[in-house]
């Protein structure tokens, strides 16, 4: 799927996007447990209708330095 898009961007943000609010060829990252742990989510064709797909919890950022 992800092969398949021109140019990828990759988004964090608060929530989960929705079919009305996500882009075509963004992936994007949601600590939805606000703990570090970033799930990936991103807008796909399947079987002809468009759907978040969660293709899930692969980025853990919460042993890295943050900047105020």
């Amino acid at each position: 799927m992800i092969q398949s898009m021109e140019k990828l961007t990759i988004t964090v943000v608060d929530e989960v996007p929705t079919i009305e609010t996500a882009e075509p060829n963004r992936l994007y990252l949601v600590d939805t447990n606000h703990d570090g742990t970033y799930e990936m989510y991103i807008l796909a064709e399947v079987e002809g209708e468009e759907e978040i797909v969660e293709l899930g919890p692969v980025v853990d950022f919460s042993d890295y330095y943050t900047k105020e």
